[in-house]
């Protein structure tokens, strides 16, 4: 039903010419109030672009260029595409609001806070790290990386090829099998909150990595030293 509304608003903006495409070529803002059917970030050289989205909406995609910036901590976005060496800054948006998040290449982007997303994608060495916020669904492939150290993840992380999904924390467990049945990992980040989500296709268990704190590292390396002592 969501979908059906936002394509009957979209059509209404178009009919009533307040919708158009945007390119920033330097620094700039996205408000309240603004409305555009897609946004593009470029850099010129020898400058790097800095967009700042604090309120509006992107109907159809932003897409980040070059090595330009983009800063959302509100607003609407249905789609992100990052590519090249871009980095995206997501630490809120406006609630229930339609997010997909595609990273190419070898961009960045970080997710905190209060943000939420549908599905997050990372591919073609793009590295996604996130500290915070709610995502329904996450994916790696073709040698994305996700590094994930708190947050939500409502239901599965699939991963393929070369990619990697890193999972930071403590008492972490992971099983090629239970959960929804293609197995699922489970633990503590190092904020303490606890967390548990499955597995997506039988290939995933072997890219997820779990990593301990240094607290537990330490731990290890001394109780190692330990042992060497006494023998």
């Amino acid at each position: 039903m969501r979908k059906v509304m936002v394509i009957i608003e979209l059509v209404v903006l178009l009919a009533g010419g307040r919708v158009s495409a945007k390119d920033f070529y330097a620094d700039g803002n996205i408000i309240t109030g603004d409305l555009w059917d897609s946004v593009y970030i470029h850099d010129t050289p020898p400058g790097h672009t800095t967009v700042n989205m604090s309120g509006g909406e992107v109907f159809g995609t932003l897409y980040s260029y070059d090595k330009s910036i983009f800063n959302m901590t509100s607003g609407i976005v249905h789609n992100l595409y990052s590519y090249e060496f871009s980095t995206a800054n997501i630490s809120g948006n406006t609630p229930d609001s339609p997010f997909n998040i595609v990273a190419w290449d070898q961009s960045i982007i970080n997710f905190s806070a209060t943000a939420q997303a549908e599905q997050v994608y990372a591919l073609n060495k793009a590295r996604i790290n996130i500290t915070g916020g709610e995502i329904d669904a996450l994916s790696a492939y073709n040698d994305g990386v996700i590094n994930i150290y708190s947050g939500d993840i409502k239901f599965n992380v699939w991963a393929q090829d070369n990619a990697a999904i890193n999972i930071f924390g403590y008492d972490l467990f992971k099983s090629p099998t239970g959960g929804t049945g293609n197995g699922f990992v489970q633990g503590y980040y190092n904020d303490h909150s606890y967390f548990n989500f499955n597995f997506e296709g039988t290939a995933t268990y072997s890219h997820v990595n779990l990593i301990p704190e240094p607290a537990t590292i330490l731990l290890l390396v001394a109780g190692g030293l330990f042992l060497r002592k006494k023998e």
